[in-house]
């Protein structure tokens, strides 16, 4: 039981929202009854011109901030695929924008791909479109990869195994 925050009134903890931040659960402190039903209910009795002057606050902020903007979208991503934000931020930013496994920069001026474990979640490396690509088609499997490489090796003359770039 828990008395609430704006009607004062006890009620079961069943009657409170829970949020997560950070990997952290906390009740609100608000009934459920007390609270707007979205937070997105102002926006939509806003007049269209309001609408309008919002949108355009938003585009001349990305303007004016690109970088930001990119890192934003990047750490939003990450969460969405239950990466940690902090983690993979780190570890792109030390990438200096080339790839784990070619060493070669993303060619279509995208960011890097956070490679994952989808298990768990651990961060393998950073890896551009062809070789995150590559390696989904070959669903993660280091026998289906040492095939493939077999199979080049074998067909292509002239054409010595090598070690993986360092």
């Amino acid at each position: 039981m828990q008395v609430c925050k704006k009607c004062e009134i006890e009620k079961p903890m069943d009657a409170y929202r829970t949020q997560v931040r950070s990997g952290k659960s906390y009740i609100s402190k608000t009934c459920k009854a007390c609270q707007p039903q979205s937070k997105g209910t102002a926006y939509k009795d806003w007049t269209p011109e309001r609408r309008a002057r919002y949108i355009q606050q938003q585009k001349d902020w990305q303007k004016r901030n690109p970088e930001t903007r990119k890192r934003n979208q990047r750490r939003s991503s990450w969460k969405l695929q239950g990466i940690n934000p902090d983690l993979a931020e780190a570890y792109y930013q030390s990438h200096h924008g080339k790839c784990d496994s070619c060493g070669q920069p993303n060619g279509n001026g995208r960011a890097l791909c956070v490679d994952h474990d989808h298990g768990s979640g651990a961060i393998r490396g950073m890896l551009c479109d062809g070789c995150n690509m590559a390696l989904g088609f070959l669903k993660d499997d280091p026998n289906r990869i040492q095939n493939v490489y077999d199979y080049i090796i074998a067909r292509l003359p002239g054409i010595e195994p090598r070690l993986p770039h360092s």
